[in-house]
């Protein structure tokens, strides 16, 4: 219930409306199940990995709300970087397996997934996946003190002839590892005039990188899926999740009680009212040949 319905657990729903840090912790063993509505608008529950829809839904604006939750980049629970965002930069090539959003639906998300993927590698087509002169020529940066550099046929060519001599580009144009670990190091060399532009310059080769390695994820078929993650784990046994789960296990059944004979009056008066029978209409063609 909101506030003003006056809630009957005030604590419930201050942890989950004003002491969100809290209830998003390992320390908190509070766990709740989000309705439909909370993956569309309203609670913004971060960092969502599975998402499991109990309904069918028809509404794609609907779907794309609720997937766009899961669509976000992780970020670091634990450790001295707690709180990093897990993007290219931090995990490199492991990137697309830790920032994966599994779907556990109905066939209609079928169709709506694909398209949807369609759509990014579409849109990703218009980025460079590669670094060549075109891609630089006229391309305006601007560093932290409102300068900027425009890059010229010079200028481009000058900055990927430095790349390919320290192998920070492949023949082929492509960003290589030894690139993204520089960056990370902070440890790129650029020509001199780009060097007030280092940053500008690190985040366009981090987002070219990032274009060249994106892949469009298959649907996950029973046979690939290790039976043996279901099985209850030690959170099964925890008090808080016996209490919710006899909550919730129990079945709900839908009784009617209906008269006979009145059944039968309307559905009578009804097909007598209602029914519709087409005439049937007989085509009798004849041909000489």
């Amino acid at each position: 219930k909101s506030e003003k319905q006056n809630s009957t657990d005030i604590s419930a729903y201050d942890l989950i409306m004003k002491n969100k840090e809290r209830l998003l912790s390992f320390d908190e063993p509070t766990r709740f199940i989000f309705s439909h509505s909370a993956l569309r608008e309203g609670w913004d529950n971060p960092n969502v990995f599975q998402i499991c829809t109990l309904k069918h839904s028809q509404s794609e604006d609907n779907k794309r709300q609720e997937i766009g939750r899961g669509l976000r980049i992780s970020v670091k629970c634990r450790g001295e970087d707690k709180g990093t965002r897990m993007d290219v930069a931090a995990l490199e090539d492991d990137f697309f397996d830790v920032n994966t959003l599994t779907v556990i639906a109905s066939e209609s998300y079928e169709s709506f997934s694909k398209q949807l993927q369609s759509e990014v590698v579409a849109s990703l087509s218009d980025r460079p996946a590669i670094l060549t002169p075109d891609v630089l020529v006229d391309r305006v940066l601007t560093n932290n003190k409102g300068d900027q550099f425009t890059f010229n046929s010079a200028s481009a060519t000058k900055l990927i002839m430095k790349f390919s001599a320290k192998a920070y580009i492949d023949e082929d144009f492509k960003i290589t590892d030894k690139l993204v670990k520089a960056i990370e190091e902070d440890q790129v060399e650029l020509p001199a005039e780009l060097i007030p532009f280092k940053t500008s310059v690190c985040e366009l080769m981090q987002k070219i990188h990032t274009t060249a390695n994106f892949k469009a994820s298959e649907d996950g078929k029973a046979d690939n899926i290790d039976i043996s993650d279901f099985k209850p784990n030690a959170n099964f046994a925890k008090k808080e999740f016996q209490d919710l789960w006899h909550k919730i296990k129990v079945k709900t059944v839908y009784e009617v009680d209906f008269s006979d004979e009145e059944l039968i009056k309307n559905s009578v008066l009804t097909i007598d009212n209602k029914l519709s029978v087409k005439k049937v209409i007989v085509h009798i063609t004849e041909g000489e040949q």
